[in-house]
């Protein structure tokens, strides 16, 4: 028994190019990422004042006051006093505010 396909010759199958189907699979890989971070400390001065006094103190030499009894003309070439403006006895009122001199008010 014949089959009605036995006439025919036999042919070479023909052979499509393959379908390719991507499956898609994700992997997790760790990767460094390195941020550098430079820390600059500044540093700022700020006047801060600092009172300091100093003093200079100075003894200079005043006025002669008269001697005692005993000596002639009183110790002084103009008649036994020392006169206005040397110091000392009869020199009058000293004009200087802290010596208790004050003037009238206006």
């Amino acid at each position: 028994m014949s089959s009605r396909h036995d006439c025919y010759p036999q042919v070479k199958p023909i052979v499509c190019p393959p379908i390719k189907q991507i499956n898609n699979c994700y992997q997790p890989q760790v990767v460094p990422v390195i941020h550098p971070v430079e820390i600059i400390n500044k540093v700022h001065t700020v006047p801060i004042p600092k009172h300091i006094w100093t003093y200079n103190e100075t003894t200079v030499g005043g006025a002669t006051l008269p001697p005692g009894p005993g000596f002639p003309n009183g110790g002084f070439p103009n008649g036994g006093y020392p006169g206005p403006g040397v110091g000392g006895i009869g020199t009058g009122c000293n004009p200087n505010p802290c010596c208790g001199y004050r003037r009238k008010r206006r």
